[in-house]
């Protein structure tokens, strides 16, 4: 199915032509009824996706009593391999080659915890944060905090996005590192939501305001664009955090704000980060769909950042599930698929 022809654009990236081949649907006569797949990962070629099934942020049961998450493995055929169910609604879920397994956050908004999935093992490992995300400031009536996204560095370090942080700490962390110790994950901060970074386009050094640590991706060393950096988005609030050095004591912290090319007065919200370094394979979640799409990469330039962009109808225009083109160096995110309901996970596969 033919999407769009690309081409080069007079200021940013060449956008890809692309097709769209079905991988997997939202299976509805699981138990539960599996639908709102979210995130994807890749662990040793098998494609691993959340399916969230209508569960709350918090944790909450979905208007029809679901109270559980599923992850589903799939063989490269798009067969199903394994599936786990998680309390909770999962939003991250990162793959640990070096360790040989996943991990898989549940609730980012409040009452957050961690799962370790082993592939071949029936039952995942529950493990507890320590300390809780989850915070509270004077005066206020609930707590606020979770965890989103994560991402694994090739020796095993962990990355873990602290979702919707309370307003009330406004030197909490932006993203996390994580070290697994028997049921506990100890959480250590690596940046903060007020660090200082310096904007990438100005040069200037800048205090950063981040209320909305989303999804987060690891870029390889190797990789033409950005090599060795963790990507941190902030999708509320248009920005993107380019963390150097992530695995130092010390990193140093990049700020791109994010342009919508074609209507440059909407914000872009992006949910993922993908880097397609050449031929290969990425697969897209499509939430409002219920599909995993994929797209042979084969005509895209080595270095091209693709993020997907969600549905929004709350926006002034509303915002079309979309796939875009960011430029690293302006933050303008050019679009070139709309073949999508709602996309949300992204990962790509080298041939």
């Amino acid at each position: 199915m033919p999407i769009l022809a690309g081409s080069a654009t007079a200021t940013g990236p060449a956008l890809p032509t692309i097709t769209l081949q079905p991988f997997a649907t939202a299976n509805s006569s699981a138990t539960p009824p599996q639908s709102k797949p979210d995130d994807i990962a890749n662990l040793n070629g098998n494609l691993f996706v959340t399916y969230q099934n209508g569960v709350g942020p918090d944790g909450s049961p979905s208007p029809t009593g679901v109270f559980q998450s599923t992850v589903v493995e799939y063989a490269p055929n798009g067969n199903v391999v394994q599936s786990w169910l998680l309390l909770g609604r999962c939003d991250g879920l990162g793959a640990d080659p070096a360790n040989n397994r996943l991990l898989a956050s549940v609730n980012e908004d409040n009452n957050s915890s961690l799962y370790s999935i082993t592939p071949g093992v029936a039952d995942p490992l529950h493990l507890s944060y320590s300390p809780n995300p989850s915070q509270i400031a004077p005066g206020e009536s609930s707590p606020n905090g979770g965890t989103d996204s994560i991402a694994v560095g090739p020796t095993g370090k962990v990355f873990i996005a602290h979702s919707n942080p309370d307003p009330g700490f406004p030197s909490t962390a932006a993203t996390y590192t994580a070290r697994l110790k028997g049921t506990d994950a100890l959480l250590e901060p690596l940046f903060n939501v007020d660090s200082r970074a310096k904007d990438v386009v100005t040069g200037k050094e800048t205090k950063l305001a981040l209320t909305d640590p989303d999804s987060n991706s690891l870029i390889p060393a190797s990789a033409p664009t950005l090599g060795g950096t963790l990507l941190q988005d902030s999708q509320g609030d248009g920005i993107v955090v380019i963390v150097k050095n992530p695995s130092t004591k010390h990193p140093s912290l990049a700020s791109l704000t994010l342009h919508n090319a074609e209507t440059p007065s909407l914000q872009p919200t992006i949910d993922d980060i993908s880097e397609v370094t050449g031929p290969g394979t990425l697969y897209v979640v499509d939430q409002g769909a219920g599909t995993v799409q994929t797209i042979d990469t084969a005509g895209f330039t080595p270095g091209t950042l693709v993020v997907a962009q969600p549905s929004d109808s709350t926006t002034t225009p509303p915002t079309t599930g979309q796939l875009g083109v960011l430029d690293p160096a302006t933050g303008v995110i050019t679009h070139f698929a709309n073949a999508f309901s709602s996309p949300k996970g992204l990962v790509f596969v080298a041939h």
